[in-house]
């Protein structure tokens, strides 16, 4: 035993474990994987097993020294969350869909979740963390940054990511974290380093309504700081939006024509019906994400407590379309995930998540109550405008999804870790 009580055993697992998260952190921004089946999965990423692995050595190490009740327990809305996703499944067509989508959730919000808080200890290794999550956002976004200058096509500026709307999404998630760090760096090298990376990443994203949800984080986040931050994001806001039909042209398209053209365009998006000798369409039809809002609402009527199971919900949607127009293919990832949950997992599963999303955005409002040094202010910045930037995403695409899912729970979890912090010291054994 050393001084703290901790065996060299136990240490050195600590320590491996550490590494591991960092790891974790690093590689879990990608959606690429193995399928199981090349349409219905399940698609297991090498972050998922990776968590799997780590977890189950984590598990056998607070068995072996008796530290099971030392772990932050989940919040009682995850419990809920997983507990009314299993209940959900008796309403399955596909179980194994249903099982998929349990096991996931069960993973991120309970599993995932005990671990990073527990593991992440120490006011460095909360640093260092985010540093991670800093260098992998480096590399993905230069890689989507060449990507939306070579790449003709809007749906292939997605870096690691299956496409524009899931890019666009963890965008969502860690640039509002970034930016708030900026503004309370000492270190001017770390300082540009990652307001270069906010501004090439809005540049690069082409989901339109995530690229507003993101600019209205920053605005809010300036808001908390100074008048003189705050007057100098609106006038940087500003300017990018005036430039944008000459300078930027692809993000002008993204987030001003498409977002206010409401009708399907394209061969792409095909509509049941006939067209003219030259393949256009001779009936505008609204954009399937904005049409499947309805069906959606039909399948929560119908299924009210429980939806029509967890996994269940694009295997079940066409039935509720009724009378509207079902474009015959939709753009990936741009489902309301509120609807998705209500629909697939009824108004519990809806209240569930929404009281989930609630608790961390109130711990999140209170963060800077809890800080002591600049790093620390910037930090809970940063988190209470992801949690805001997160909560307004989910309305046009979903962030439970293979990439940016694991990403989401490290933001519930260091919000966790600042709300209760109490710091080791460097010398513990709980590394």
């Amino acid at each position: 035993m050393n001084a703290t009580g901790t065996s060299p055993a136990e240490s050195r697992l600590s320590r491996m474990l550490y590494l591991a998260v960092l790891v974790l952190i690093f590689i879990a921004p990608s959606q690429r994987a193995y399928a199981v089946h090349p349409r219905y999965g399940p698609f297991i990423t090498p972050a998922d097993v990776l968590l799997v692995l780590v977890a189950a050595i984590w598990i056998i190490g607070l068995i072996s020294g008796r530290r099971l009740r030392q772990v932050r327990r989940v919040p009682q809305a995850a419990w809920a969350l997983v507990a009314v996703a299993a209940l959900s499944a008796t309403k399955a067509v596909d179980f194994k869909c249903a099982l998929v989508e349990i096991v996931q959730i069960g993973l991120y919000f309970v599993i995932a979740f005990m671990l990073l808080v527990d593991i992440l200890r120490r006011r460095d290794q909360v640093q260092t963390a985010v540093n991670v999550l800093a260098a992998a956002t480096t590399i993905i976004v230069v890689w989507g940054l060449v990507q939306y200058l070579t790449e003709p096509d809007p749906m292939d500026v997605c870096a690691s990511f299956g496409n524009r709307n899931v890019y666009s999404g963890y965008l969502a998630i860690v640039l509002p974290l970034l930016y708030g760090l900026s503004l309370h760096l000492g270190d001017r090298r770390w300082q540009w380093w990652w307001l270069g990376l906010v501004a090439v990443g809005i540049v690069t994203m082409l989901s339109g309504p995530l690229l507003w949800c993101v600019l209205g984080a920053l605005i809010a986040i300036s808001a908390g700081h100074e008048r003189t931050t705050l007057v100098k994001c609106l006038g940087a806001v500003v300017i990018f939006v005036v430039l944008m039909p000459w300078v930027f042209p692809r993000s002008y398209e993204a987030a001003v024509h498409e977002l206010g053209n409401l009708y399907e365009e394209g061969q792409v998006y095909k509509v049941a019906g006939r067209a003219d000798n030259q393949g256009v369409r001779q009936v505008r039809v609204v954009k399937k994400r904005w049409v499947e809002w309805q069906p959606a609402l039909n399948m929560l009527a119908d299924n009210p407590l429980l939806g029509v199971g967890a996994g269940n919900y694009q295997l079940r949607i066409g039935e509720y379309y009724g009378l509207l127009p079902d474009v015959k293919k939709s753009e990936p990832d741009t489902s309301n995930l509120y609807l998705v949950i209500g629909g697939s997992m009824g108004l519990a599963g809806l209240v569930s998540l929404v009281a989930l999303l609630s608790y961390f955005w109130r711990l999140a409002g209170g963060l800077w109550l809890r800080v002591e040094t600049d790093w620390e202010r910037g930090l809970a910045a940063g988190l209470a405008g992801s949690i805001g930037a997160m909560v307004a995403a989910n309305f046009f695409t979903s962030l439970l999804v293979r990439g940016t899912g694991l990403v989401m729970i490290l933001v519930f979890a260091l919000i966790e870790i600042i709300a209760r912090q109490r710091w080791t010291s460097p010398s513990s054994g709980n590394n």
